[in-house]
């Protein structure tokens, strides 16, 4: 990782741990894990499984997903093309052409599902009717990009948690997502 991307990182998590820390929710020194993911293993229903399985604990959660190349993403993305069979995220077309060195895939939070399902949906691996990313039903295989997905355990109520995301919202702009009160998942 070169040098402004883990500065930017750093800052990315220092802001996060002041909005936590300002809403009371959680013990500031909480542990920010991460998983790198290339478009190849996303693609693969079976190594996604895997890592559901293995990396989730029980509870509330705020996660976002960054990639490499924020450009190649959002060009990547076709509504044309797209399997109308399934709900995606909402594109946040004006946010990519404001910035295109934008990393931010999207920020979410859950507290009444796992947050394994919510990856295996963002993923595209699960469940057709709920608004995820669905990644692997639309990334262009011959291109490899390399995601990160960011996630902290919360605990705090429903209500602090929207906070809390739409802080991270307002904090990373993501280029997919809808902001507002969406956490019924």
């Amino acid at each position: 990782m070169d040098i402004p991307v883990a500065k930017a990182k750093e800052k990315r998590i220092e802001q996060l741990r002041a909005l936590l820390e300002e809403l009371g929710a959680v013990d500031v020194n909480c542990d920010f894990k991460q998983i790198n993911l290339q478009t190849s293993v996303i693609r693969d229903p079976k190594r996604i499984e895997e890592i559901s399985k293995s990396a989730f604990e029980k509870g509330s959660h705020i996660y976002y997903f960054t990639v490499n190349d924020g450009k190649t993403l959002g060009d990547q993305y076709n509504t044309e093309t797209l399997n109308k069979d399934y709900k995606y995220a909402k594109y946040n077309k004006i946010i990519v052409e404001r910035d295109a060195k934008n990393s931010c895939v999207y920020v979410g939070s859950c507290s009444k599902i796992k947050l394994a399902d919510r990856f295996l949906q963002h993923c595209g691996h699960k469940a057709r009717s709920t608004y995820s990313l669905q990644l692997a039903r639309w990334l262009d295989k011959d291109v490899e990009l390399n995601f990160t997905f960011y996630y902290v355990h919360v605990d705090t109520s429903p209500e602090v948690l929207q906070q809390l995301e739409e802080g991270l919202r307002s904090l990373l702009n993501p280029m997919f997502g809808k902001a507002g009160p969406n956490n019924k998942a």
